[in-house]
């Protein structure tokens, strides 16, 4: 075999992608060069255009700092103990359990508006104030916003990405680099840039699964403090609820690890409720391993649909409290 692209002998498979949304790719056989320097992606006319990696470039409105040597590091990392314990079952299991909780407590919501608006309405009275917490999911108010705030989201972001990686790394798919994101000077998170398409449930799961195995972790230490409140909701949230909590340092911040690990890096990634979740990822790899490129696909249409419901429902919930 020899590099598609230099000639060399080859010894990586990347893809350059037709279809996201269906699993839809070409395999291509690289050098290790080629493999870190460039990327392929398909033209208009179908062909293969190559573009080269660069150390320092622009993601949307991030920049990105990019490494291969990096890459190679968590590679090593992954045949770690670490990576035996997130490659799992036990560990798959977490991400799969988790995989409903939104869907489920989207149709208690809906179930509540024809059966028993009365809990509803209760809410809506505490939250009326409030425009960050009278959604489906408690969000976060802009007051609360601090620098706890930041550490805990930075901290579930990588933990996030690295678990993914480390898994499909023991899964034969290797990273061709690791990048931070910075939002002019402000790190953001990190970007995984993996040269093949993910078509692997275990993968998907490995991240949500990962946050929500430390926010328990994090929630055990709060109640050895005798702080249980703070495994639930931050400080600042219980405050607005009218539920003082004193919180001396460092557990303000090791709620918020919890919370933002647990609700947003956790449950709500491991969810189908909007497209580009991981929960997406999972249905349409399971689909994807049943039907075929039509399965995948169709995994995308109705992360979709839950998608529309729960913004419908968010709009229903808070829009009239406001009024």
């Amino acid at each position: 075999m020899y590099c598609a692209r230099c000639g060399a002998p080859a010894t990586y498979k990347v893809e350059a992608v037709r279809d996201p949304l269906s699993f839809d790719a070409v395999e291509l056989d690289v050098c290790e060069e080629c493999f870190y320097s460039w990327h392929p992606s398909i033209d208009s006319k179908g062909g293969i255009r190559w573009t080269r990696r660069r150390a320092v470039s622009r993601k949307l409105l991030f920049i990105a700092i990019s490494s291969s040597r990096l890459a190679r590091l968590v590679e090593r990392f992954a045949r770690t103990w670490v990576g035996r314990l997130l490659s799992s079952c036990p560990f798959y299991w977490i991400g799969v359990l988790a995989f409903p909780i939104l869907p489920a407590l989207l149709f208690y919501n809906i179930a509540l508006h024809f059966l028993n608006p009365a809990p509803i309405l209760e809410w809506r009275s505490v939250t009326a104030g409030r425009p960050g917490l009278g959604t489906l999911i408690p969000l976060i108010d802009p007051l609360t916003i601090s620098l706890n705030f930041w550490i805990a989201y930075l901290v579930a972001v990588v933990v996030h990405e690295l678990a993914h990686v480390v898994v499909a790394v023991r899964a034969g798919v290797r990273p061709a680099s690791i990048s931070l994101l910075l939002l002019g000077p402000i790190p953001f998170g990190v970007s995984v840039e993996v040269p093949r398409l993910i078509r692997s449930a275990r993968i998907y799961a490995a991240g949500p699964a990962a946050n929500i195995a430390l926010a328990g972790l994090l929630a055990l230490v709060m109640a050895l403090s005798g702080r249980a409140q703070l495994a639930i909701l931050p400080p600042e949230i219980l405050a607005l609820l009218g539920i003082p909590v004193e919180a001396p340092p460092p557990l303000p911040t090791i709620s918020w690890m919890a919370f933002i690990n647990l609700w947003v890096a956790g449950i709500l990634n491991a969810s189908p409720l909007f497209p580009a979740l991981d929960g997406q990822g999972m249905l349409s790899s399971y689909l994807w391993s049943r039907f075929g490129r039509r399965g995948a696909r169709l995994g995308f249409y109705i992360s979709l649909a839950f998608g529309i419901a729960t913004v419908a429902l968010i709009v229903a919930q808070s829009l009239p409290a406001r009024l």
